[in-house]
């Protein structure tokens, strides 16, 4: 993602049919969430910092951890958890898969866990910085684009996020995005498989990757992307399997997540950017809009990867999800960051070319 100071942008040639409706739909999305309408409520939602409640999913996680410390089975902690906590114990898939815990385990001291995920977070400024060192950048752009970056990455930074399985997710799948070469990506597709093994909804992303191979036609790379998606579904089937047999009779069974929140409920996934975690739903949203379009905008085929997921995530949100899951968000919050820095002259280009006369105008005012 090296393509931030580029002169001119994908949209500078896009056909002004379609720039006026790429800004028609930007428009669209900005002024909804101020119009009049009943408020989405976040149950759990709290200000940046502010200590949790009591009973939260983290809290489940960190006490799963420690049963099986303690010698029990990862299937029948959790068991035992979600029935203390007044979780639900069907259908299967609300159990998260084991990975994490068994990490968790494996790492047994608080502070070796925060190491490990330092690292992670390490590794994606490393990377980033390796990009901008490599283009050859000033020190004033780097420090520029690192400080944007990291508003992506400050829920790493959360209380108990070693217990959050979209935080680890998230990170590998930067770290995934980041060390993603057409000549070398393996450390890409190993990172995209442990993120999903982590949280199964990060399952997209490999699937984005594959169609990304398959488009530019890099028949090893789809293997290994393809071989990375059907051995997920075959541990994830093992590991549902295992947990469908968990529902005893008078256990609590899940309303579903088809939450159907709208647009809403897609901004307010994104509030895991510290920038953004205060700012009312409409400059949220223009912030989405600028960040995908500048995604989008460059002239980088990781950048345009992590459009496709970022976009992706959000159209998904419009349906899929309750209120209380919009955490669900920190997994495309790192990726959404860098798109803000090419984001105004993305909009610029789109600009003149959905008005071209606007642009021949100021060109003819420029002094010859």
């Amino acid at each position: 993602m090296t393509e931030m100071s580029s002169n001119r942008t994908v949209f500078a040639r896009m056909p002004s049919w379609l720039s006026r409706a790429v800004l028609l739909l930007v428009i669209v999305l900005v002024v909804l969430p101020a119009l009049p309408h009943p408020t989405l409520h976040i149950p759990g939602e709290r200000r940046w910092g502010e200590a949790g409640s009591v009973k939260s999913d983290m809290t489940l996680y960190r006490h799963i951890a420690t049963d099986m410390e303690k010698g029990r089975d990862y299937y029948q902690a959790a068991a035992v958890e979600h029935r203390l906590y007044g979780y639900p114990t069907s259908p299967a898939v609300v159990f998260r898969m084991p990975t994490l815990s068994w990490i968790l385990v494996i790492l047994r001291f608080h502070l070796a866990r925060l190491a490990v995920l330092g690292l992670l977070y390490g590794a994606i400024i490393f990377l980033l910085y390796r990009e901008l060192l490599t283009a050859k950048k000033t020190l004033t752009v780097r420090i520029v684009v690192l400080s944007v970056a990291v508003t992506g990455l400050s829920v790493a930074g959360a209380t108990d996020a070693v217990f959050w399985h979209e935080v680890w997710a998230a990170l590998l799948i930067a770290v995934s995005l980041l060390s993603y070469r057409p000549s070398r990506w393996l450390p890409a597709v190993l990172c995209g498989f442990l993120a999903c093994l982590i949280r199964e909804i990060a399952f997209p992303y490999l699937v984005v990757m594959a169609g990304f191979a398959l488009c530019e036609r890099r028949w090893k790379e789809l293997m290994a992307w393809v071989g990375a998606m059907v051995a997920f579904t075959a541990v994830l089937a093992r590991h549902l399997s295992l947990a469908g047999r968990l529902f005893k009779p008078g256990d609590i069974v899940s309303d579903g997540w088809l939450g159907f929140g709208g647009w809403d409920f897609a901004i307010a996934s994104a509030k895991w950017n510290v920038v953004l975690h205060m700012l009312p739903y409409p400059l949220i949203a223009f912030a989405l809009c600028v960040g995908v379009i500048g995604l989008v905008g460059m002239r980088d085929g990781r950048a345009q990867r992590a459009a496709i997921i970022v976009a992706g995530y959000l159209a998904a949100f419009l349906a899929v999800g309750r209120p209380d899951n919009y955490y669900w968000g920190i997994l495309y919050t790192p990726l959404l960051p860098v798109g803000w820095l090419v984001g105004p002259r993305a909009l610029y280009d789109l600009a003149g070319s959905a008005f071209p006369s606007m642009r021949r105008l100021q060109a003819g005012r420029q002094p010859q």
